[in-house]
């Protein structure tokens, strides 16, 4: 677990830059890298960080891009789907995937009826 390298993926996620968050802490976007390189973050500045950033400590904690992947795979069920909105546009984007991939399925099946 590297809690810099997970604060600094949520904010991505999130659309928080550097210089956001900084000025959210009242300190500067060097500070902020500083952080962000760090494996380790103590908790009172983790705490900080996550009210900043409006997540519960917990999820910075948990983060990893395989739960991520796995969220998006199982539509949900992870603890960070609950937190991160693009996600559940993500999930939209493949429910309307599959959604043509059955339109697709259905009209080359008739396709194929109508040949035989």
């Amino acid at each position: 677990m590297h809690l810099g390298k997970n604060i600094e993926r949520i904010c991505k996620l999130t659309g928080i830059k550097q210089a956001d968050l900084a000025k959210r802490l009242n300190t500067n976007q060097q500070e902020i890298s500083r952080i962000e390189s760090k494996a380790e973050i103590n908790d009172e500045l983790l705490e900080r960080i996550a009210k900043a950033i409006g997540f519960p400590k917990e999820v910075i904690k948990a983060f990893s891009d395989e739960k991520l992947v796995n969220s998006i795979n199982q539509l949900g069920g992870a603890i960070i789907a609950q937190y991160i909105n693009p996600i559940e546009k993500i999930i939209e984007l493949y429910e309307k995937q599959l959604i043509e991939k059955d339109k697709r399925i259905a009209m080359l099946e008739k396709q194929l009826e109508n040949k035989r």
